[in-house]
C-alpha cells in the first residue's frame, strides 16, 4: 500500500509548503505540521493562520491559497519522492535522447504528459522504469530542482 501524502503551493507567496497533516474540507483549510520545516518561515511572513498566539498551535491556510498536490508514491532514480505537478526527464531504455514531461492525475491514475515537438503524449505512470526517471523541477517552481526538497 502506497504512503498517502501531500504537498501545497502557496499561490500568494510563491513557496512550497510540505507536510501537510489535515485537509478540513468542511472549514475549507490545509493544516500544516507543527515543528515543520517552514513553520518559522510561515510565521514571520504573517502568512499563518492560528487560533491563538501558542507557538505550538496548528499552521493553517485556506484551501483557496495553496494548490494541492498529492504524492504518487514513486521515487526518482535519486530517491526524490514524486508528486503530482513534477517535471520530469527520463531516458527510455534503448534510446539517446532524453525527454521531458509533467506529472498529472487522469483518468484515476498518474500519468506522465510527455512533450515532443510540439505534441503531448499521455502515458501511464506504472508503465515507467523509475531507474530511468529523474524530477527536474515543478510546474510551480519551474526547473530550480535546487528549490525541492529531497
Amino acid at each position: 500500500m502506497r504512503e498517502i501524502k501531500f504537498r501545497a503551493w502557496e499561490k500568494t507567496g510563491g513557496r512550497m509548503w510540505y507536510d501537510v497533516r489535515e485537509i478540513a474540507f468542511d472549514y475549507g483549510e490545509v493544516i500544516f505540521k507543527r515543528g515543520s520545516e517552514i513553520e518559522d518561515e510561515i510565521r514571520k511572513a504573517g502568512k499563518h493562520h492560528c487560533n491563538s498566539c501558542d507557538p505550538e498551535a496548528d499552521i493553517w491556510a485556506k484551501m483557496d491559497e495553496v494548490e494541492l498536490m498529492v504524492y504518487t508514491g514513486f521515487k526518482d532514480k535519486n530517491g526524490q519522492e514524486i508528486y503530482e505537478g513534477d517535471i520530469i526527464q527520463s531516458q527510455q531504455d534503448g534510446c539517446a535522447e532524453y525527454v521531458v514531461g509533467c506529472v498529472v492525475y487522469s483518468s484515476a491514475a498518474f500519468m506522465i504528459k510527455w512533450y515532443k515537438e510540439g505534441d503531448a503524449i499521455l502515458s501511464p505512470f506504472y508503465n515507467m522504469n523509475e531507474k530511468n526517471m529523474e524530477v527536474i523541477g515543478n510546474l510551480y517552481e519551474g526547473g530550480k530542482k535546487s528549490g525541492q526538497r529531497r
